[in-house]
């Protein structure tokens, strides 16, 4: 069968390592190894183009590295379709495990360590446990040594709110402690075992290196990278990633082609923008580049569908609370759902014992940190001040648990499910919601970190998406949509929106990079959808990319005073009512429909003109 190549596409295949453009020079050049780095926006076939590149270059050997399982077996699948037998594909933990054997010698692998092993290991209390676990499992994704990152002091953000030197101290010191027992501890966790591989610089025997996602690298993984830069037999390296999918900023994921770029190695870079998942001015084109603005990119739809019918359909959240709520609704219509990941993301063990100490179940709770508490707030207020992520998920997980225990409906269909009497309401809930999760089931739930590298033909984006660690909303009205409006040099539309009390500020974080994630996870929730997508916000819908241009076009209607999107009603994607303000009162109620931009801004310039 003939394979029709985009114009982009042939750029890459087109691009020899043994011929390679760009000449070294040594004087510019960290590295000799030429690099093709590829931006590649959502549903651009990079997978199928750099595979396409392996094919082609039969004669070089191929060495895949991505981040997840998933993706290394969807590569599996391509390439056995595709008749490729030069690359072998890997996650990067799974490679530094087949070339870590001598470091792990026979012991236990698991996730992580628990707060009892912890406190066992070192002799402490479960606040130290807690504490240095954290300190631990930042020090694994550093590519320093301990002495590097004791100096640099990257701990501090742990630390930041603990009370006392001393204390501080403490924990600095059990956490010395811990580094140095690791070749002698009774297991080995994932982190351990990669930091090991990466710190005695191995490097691999492929000629050619590929990364995939590398928009969600952490500083280990990017070192293992700029240790194979150093390799002399390696032929070349190409880099695939899209920096508007990077949602891990807080793990302090990097993205490697912008590091790439710094260092000023012997780079080409080659993007990839025409995305094979939707059509050309789709919704889906629309709301994906209404995000994509703010860094001054844009997607551009190449598919083509003769059968618009919905085959299979995704709802996706922020949050694994949204995804329960939305599970619990199709149990009771006894509706099946593709659960993503399923039950397993919610931890159950911990979401049990919360519950327990909610409920004063002291002698119930397995934790040694939890016995420690008294309460649930107390907890939650101790969870908040040293932002312990997992605990504060769980504890709201928890408080969703004693809306749904009143739920008469729910009960009963747990007890007509036949599920075990003894266990505690939340293991009956969770053992109710895996009883109709069915992977056969064409319709997914997903929160936005789980539906990476997942496309169906609708999808709906569920609730309040974009809440913020500060409890601030990211902006799901995106600035300079088509119009990025100015005056007399002075740009009118601030960078970066953000929604609070139901009007529309310009906002300055600290934490920038966080408040570019929530850009990127609704750029990646859009861009899961074939042919149409739904928005539900009880703050906003999808329509706000035409509230923002009723913004853009008042503002340079007006002497340059700062107007408020004040409210959108109703929910959906296809109209909306927009109220817009000033200091000087409402303008009007204008009905917003989706599909007529060109009306929508006659609407407002009409309203302008009264």
């Amino acid at each position: 069968m003939d394979i029709t190549f985009s114009n982009q596409q042939k750029h890459i295949l087109n691009i020899d390592f043994e011929n390679f453009l760009l000449d070294y020079n040594p004087e510019i050049h960290i590295s000799s190894v030429p690099i093709i780095a590829i931006p590649a926006l959502a549903g651009t076939g990079k997978s199928f183009t750099i595979l396409q590149y392996a094919k082609k270059y039969k004669h070089l050997s191929f060495l895949f590295i991505a981040l997840n399982d998933s993706i290394i077996k969807d590569l599996e699948k391509m390439a056995k379709d595709l008749g490729i037998k030069n690359c072998k594909f890997y996650t990067m933990h799974k490679y530094a495990l087949s070339n870590s054997q001598d470091f792990i010698n026979g012991r236990p692998i698991q996730n992580k360590f628990s707060n009892t092993e912890l406190a066992d290991i070192l002799s402490i209390d479960s606040f130290l446990s807690v504490m240095v676990s954290k300190m631990f499992s930042d020090y694994c994704k550093q590519e320093l040594n301990l002495d590097e990152y004791l100096l640099a002091e990257k701990y501090k953000h742990i630390l930041q709110n603990v009370k006392g030197i001393r204390k501080q101290k403490n924990i600095i010191d059990k956490f010395k402690e811990l580094v140095s027992k690791l070749n002698d501890l009774p297991f080995v966790t994932h982190d351990m075992y990669l930091k090991h591989f990466v710190d005695k610089s191995k490097t691999i025997n492929e000629d050619i290196l590929v990364v995939d996602e590398s928009q969600d690298l952490n500083a280990i993984m990017l070192q293992f990278i700029f240790t194979q830069l150093k390799n002399n037999s390696l032929k070349g390296l190409i880099s695939v990633g899209d920096n508007n999918q990077s949602i891990y900023g807080f793990i302090n994921s990097i993205d490697i082609i912008s590091k790439l770029s710094e260092r000023k190695y012997r780079t080409i870079i080659a993007p990839l923008t025409h995305s094979f998942r939707f059509e050309k001015n789709s919704n889906m084109e629309r709301y994906a580049n209404s995000f994509l603005a703010v860094k001054h990119e844009r997607i551009i739809g190449a598919a083509y569908y003769e059968d618009m019918s919905i085959r299979d359909e995704g709802f996706i959240a922020r949050t694994n609370a949204q995804i329960l709520e939305k599970a619990i609704s199709f149990i009771k219509a006894n509706k099946k759902y593709n659960l993503v990941g399923g039950t397993k993301v919610f931890d159950i063990e911990l979401i049990s014992d919360i519950w327990n100490l909610a409920n004063g179940n002291f002698s119930k709770i397995k934790s040694d940190f939890l016995k420690d508490y008294e309460s649930k707030e107390e907890l939650k207020a101790f969870a908040l001040e040293h932002n312990l992520v997992e605990y504060i998920s769980a504890i709201n997980f928890v408080e969703k648990m004693f809306v749904y225990i009143k739920d008469e409906h729910i009960l009963s269909i747990i007890e007509a499910s036949g599920i075990q009497e003894y266990l505690n309401f939340p293991r009956k809930l969770l053992a109710l919601v895996a009883a109709f999760n069915d992977k056969k089931s064409n319709v997914y739930l997903s929160t936005f970190h789980k539906s990476k590298g997942l496309g169906m033909d609708r999808i709906t984006i569920l609730g309040r998406q974009n809440k913020n660690e500060d409890n601030s909303y990211a902006p799901i009205i995106p600035y300079g949509f088509g119009l990025n409006m100015s005056r007399n040099g002075k740009k009118l539309v601030p960078d970066l929106f953000i929604l609070e009390n139901k009007r529309c500020f310009p906002i300055h974080l600290d934490n920038q990079t966080l408040l570019y994630d929530e850009y990127n996870l609704m750029y990646v929730a859009t861009t899961r959808a074939k042919k149409e997508m739904i928005v539900f916000d009880d703050r906003l819908t999808s329509s706000g990319l035409f509230a923002t241009l009723a913004f853009n076009l008042y503002v340079a209607h007006t002497n340059g005073e700062n107007p408020f999107i004040y409210d959108i009603y109703n929910s959906g994607v296809k109209y909306a009512i927009v109220e817009v303000e000033t200091r000087a009162g409402i303008i009007d109620y204008l009905l917003v429909n989706f599909d007529d931009v060109e009306q929508f801004i006659y609407q407002i310039q009409n309203r302008i003109a009264k």
